[in-house]
């Protein structure tokens, strides 16, 4: 019967929102829950970055990196959430996902330093749809998790779209893993901006990083395929988050996903 609720509330928070001309005029979501997720950054070129951006999207420098050098993230999920209400909440069925996101973007002439999802894959139709009314491009994929080793298959391509494998980081410096860590909180808090029916609107997550549990370093190999992202397409070997921004780690937080919300400029 909550199942059921959901989806009619997303229904009609999709119908509702394709006749309005105002994002801020949406009717908001708001999820949280379990985020367990292994983090890989990686620095692509303007060029890659500008093929991944829908039109009226542009990069911009982010001010944590040298001048001319941008950075992607890549993401492996495991989500446990709920829909939330002001007096109660619904679960929502656990569900695993893959994210590719540009790290740093802005309106055409414009300031603000947005996040931007080019594209992802999950194994739940409700989360898809969720999604999808806040703009983001989101699919059906076949998880494998096996010891170290995860993928997402495209069942429409029939092929494998990301696979990984990650190794936990046992000796590092502590001091440079934080500060490293600090700058990917300042990545993650940024809004999320998205395309949806012509209109940019906007999201925010709010990770409780307090009491955040596991973060580590971890090494990783990768494997994109044109499927997740032509502009970088290829095989990736990137060390822990504790050596450079350019690096991964394990996280697993509580955090909150609302929007729509007004874009910032």
């Amino acid at each position: 019967m909550k199942q059921c609720l959901a989806l009619l509330l997303l229904l009609s928070a999709s119908s509702y929102a394709s006749t309005h001309k105002s994002p801020e005029e949406f009717i908001q979501m708001k999820l949280g829950g379990d985020f367990i997720a292994k983090i890989v950054n990686v620095y692509v070129s303007k060029e890659q970055v500008r093929q991944m951006l829908p039109k009226g999207l542009e990069p911009a420098q982010d001010p944590f990196l040298p001048e001319g050098v941008h950075s992607i993230s890549l993401y492996f999920n495991d989500n446990n959430l709920a829909w939330l209400f002001k007096d109660f909440k619904i679960p929502m069925p656990r569900y695993k996902e893959v994210i590719i996101t540009v790290n740093a973007v802005k309106k055409k002439g414009g300031s603000i330093i947005y996040w931007y999802f080019p594209k992802l894959y999950l194994d739940s139709f409700q989360a898809i749809m969720g999604g999808r009314l806040l703009g983001y491009k989101k699919f059906y994929g076949v998880f494998k998790y096996e010891g170290d080793h995860y993928e997402v298959y495209d069942p429409i391509a029939h092929k494998i779209a990301a696979e990984a494998d990650f190794e936990t980081v046992r000796d590092y410096d502590i001091k440079d893993f934080q500060r490293n860590y600090e700058l990917v909180k300042k990545i993650v808090s940024r809004p999320v901006i998205s395309k949806q029916f012509g209109k940019f609107l906007c999201s925010q997550f709010h990770v409780d990083w307090e009491n955040a549990k596991e973060a580590e370093p971890i090494a990783s190999s990768w494997i994109v395929d044109e499927k997740l992202s032509p502009a970088v397409a290829g095989n990736y070997a990137i060390g822990g988050l504790d050596k450079s921004l350019e690096g991964g780690l394990s996280l697993d937080a509580y955090a909150e996903l609302v929007g729509p919300i007004k874009c910032l400029d």
